[in-house]
């Protein structure tokens, strides 16, 4: 997901980012006085405001000039109070979306549905929507950089794959302590 944001310096002292859609990104990016380039889909700023620019996308997605590469997986449970739009963001991207009301929802490409499914048609000719009524639906999101989870602030997420790490930390740790172990009966068996 960070790999969807790309920062280039342009030949005429002009930085360019390509990120995807965001409706903070845009009220940003009009105070640090950016410009929108239709013909090549990027938002251009003074050179000089590179750091505000860096601030901006973090705190709209998350972004990290250095990042670490650690990747999560979170896992959010979509009900009308969260997905009554006709788009749900999370760390300032879509990860799902009914663009009419009588078409199904299309979820990113590193969303899975756990539980649950999505009503056929929801919401008005005028105004579609993820979800209408009781209907409840449990996504996960996967391969989110770290960094990104702060940036979200609209939705209650688990992370889920801590655990996983915790686990994989405590084999290492025991892996060791056995070879170890090992290295000591073959010695012993050696004399």
């Amino acid at each position: 997901m960070n790999t969807d944001i790309i920062i280039s310096e342009t030949d005429f002292g002009k930085i360019a980012v390509s990120s995807p859609f965001n409706h903070d990104l845009v009220k940003g990016a009009k105070r640090l006085g950016g410009k929108w380039s239709g013909d090549t889909k990027v938002w251009l700023f003074d050179v000089r405001d590179r750091d505000r620019v860096e601030d901006l996308l973090a705190s709209c997605y998350g972004y990290s000039v250095a990042p670490s590469g650690e990747l999560a997986t979170v896992r959010i449970i979509l009900d009308e109070d969260n997905a009554s739009g006709k788009e749900v963001y999370f760390a300032g991207r879509s990860i799902c979306s009914r663009r009419y009301r009588d078409v199904p929802v299309k979820t990113a490409d590193n969303v899975v549905i756990i539980d649950g499914e999505f009503p056929a048609s929801a919401g008005s000719v005028r105004y579609p929507a993820v979800i209408r009524g009781s209907r409840t639906v449990t996504i996960e999101v996967r391969d989110v950089p770290v960094e990104a989870l702060a940036a979200e602030k609209e939705l209650r997420f688990e992370r889920i794959d801590a655990d996983t790490q915790a686990q994989r930390e405590a084999l290492i740790a025991e892996r060791e302590r056995l070879i170890a172990r090992l290295a000591e009966i073959d010695e012993a068996l050696n004399d």
